[in-house]
């Protein structure tokens, strides 16, 4: 019987540790990453731009493309934006932006791979056309800054691809997929 004891002291003491360690990492004492309130320890803060990060503005489409879309398209609402403004708005120098196309509330980022400078910006827009569950709209705006903008005053544009896409449909339903390049140009 004691040895049966002695070997469950021994099951038991690897969990027990486990569990110790895993409830004692937020408290500073097993987490190297956490804050423990000295002054010399490094904080992480959020991702800034560094550079070109006067995108703010209202930027002009244009189409290299300007054929109609297809006739599903346009049941969905979906048309391409040429001519129309689309408004970003970063706040400081945070890469995390918003932006709008007409009525349609966009979300995105500003970030940098290589020498470039990248705006991705997207929404998802909820469609009621028949019973049953809602479809969407899928809008992605992804372009590259031709000259990352040092200040508001200065000419900016990007290039890039603009994807609307109908997804979460069922047979019947119409179907709009769209991908053609453009360029904004800040107004």
């Amino acid at each position: 019987m004691r040895d049966e004891v002695s070997r469950g002291k021994t099951y038991l003491r690897v969990p027990l540790l486990l569990v110790t360690a895993v409830l004692s990492m937020g408290s500073g004492m097993g987490n190297p990453g956490c804050d423990s309130g000295d002054d010399d320890v490094d904080v992480i803060a959020p991702e800034e731009c560094e550079f070109g990060c006067a995108i703010s503005g209202a930027y002009v489409f244009r189409f290299q493309d300007t054929t109609p879309l297809s006739a599903d398209c346009g049941q969905v609402g979906v048309s391409l934006p040429e001519g129309e403004r689309v408004v970003v708005v970063q706040n400081g120098r945070e890469v995390d932006i918003k932006g709008t196309l007409g009525e349609v509330p966009l979300t995105g980022s500003h970030y940098k791979v290589g020498e470039d400078k990248h705006l991705v910006l997207r929404a998802v827009v909820e469609l009621r056309r028949r019973e049953g569950p809602p479809t969407e709209l899928l809008y992605l705006i992804d372009g590259v800054f031709a000259e990352p903008p040092e200040s508001l005053a200065a000419p900016a544009s990007f290039s890039g691809t603009f994807n609307a896409n109908h997804v979460n449909t069922v047979e019947g339903d119409p179907e709009c997929r769209v991908a053609r390049r453009f360029t904004a140009t800040r107004q």
